[in-house]
């Protein structure tokens, strides 16, 4: 059986930052299911308040990077510049699609157009990859992102 770890719930406000403190420690294998936990059982318990946030899982023993707001705008600009570049490319995209990174199973990756609402994949625009980097990278060199 896998071994169990200490987890901590951290909230992301509007702004993409994180706060300082965890709001609790959740016992679990993995990430995904102190996520599942979390939102479960202790999220319901808390004010109605904590239900508007995005939250993130981080295990105890690392020590989390602050995210600063020069990343950030990086981030965002770049997000922005990749849908602008694929509505461009691909003539039959509408500025409501939704472009993602789709896990098919846990060893295929690729980017895909989504249905904004569901996010039903409506069709493939990359090969797949074997992990999440591949992609980053393939759509990096594809768009002449460097």
């Amino acid at each position: 059986m896998p071994k169990q770890h200490n987890w901590n719930a951290y909230k992301i406000f509007k702004n993409g930052r994180r706060a300082k403190q965890p709001i609790c420690n959740i016992s679990a294998i993995n990430a995904l299911e102190a996520e599942k936990n979390f939102l479960n059982e202790i999220l319901p318990k808390l004010s109605e308040n904590f239900a508007h946030y995005k939250w993130v899982f981080i295990h105890e023993d690392v020590k989390p990077l602050r995210i600063t707001k020069k990343e950030i705008a990086t981030f965002v600009r770049n997000r922005e510049r990749r849908k602008k570049i694929f509505v461009d490319i691909f003539s039959d995209l509408s500025e409501n699609d939704t472009v993602l990174l789709v896990n098919k199973s846990n060893l295929n990756w690729e980017w895909a157009v989504c249905e904004p609402t569901t996010l039903k994949k409506i069709k493939s625009i990359s090969p797949q990859f074997k992990n999440k980097n591949a992609a980053f990278k393939w759509l990096d060199s594809y768009l002449g992102i460097y």
